[in-house]
């Protein structure tokens, strides 16, 4: 595969940033809304190992925040909970909303950051 690229510049770096931006907001917006999704299911039922929690009191899915900073976009939870749910405890097998979605995703990730050219 041979790709083309002619240099103009400052103005090429500000449109590939403005490009890739757009992208990264892009992602981290349906990964967002994805797992906001996915934690909505009410309790009860209590979710089983290895799937989304479910929601009891919606603590949680309004701890889950995405940031976009530059060419960085992040989506994730500081709330203790958080990390109880994902890697379990002693008590509670694992109830991984970040790892599953992140699976979940790749695919559509992976296109919004590669662009097929003609073939």
């Amino acid at each position: 595969m041979t790709a083309k690229l002619r240099w103009y510049g400052p103005a090429s770096k500000r449109q590939v940033h403005e490009a890739v931006g757009k992208r990264i907001v892009a992602a981290t917006d349906a990964a967002h809304q994805h797992i906001q999704t996915k934690v909505s299911v009410p309790y009860p039922p209590a979710s089983t190992p290895g799937e989304y929690p479910h929601m009891r009191t919606g603590d949680f899915k309004q701890s889950v925040q995405k940031e976009v900073i530059g060419l960085e976009g992040r989506v994730g939870s500081n709330a203790p909970k958080a990390a109880w749910l994902e890697f379990g405890t002693p008590r509670m097998s694992p109830r991984p909303w970040l790892t599953l979605a992140v699976a979940e995703l790749r695919h559509l990730l992976k296109g919004v950051f590669v662009r097929r050219g003609p073939k």
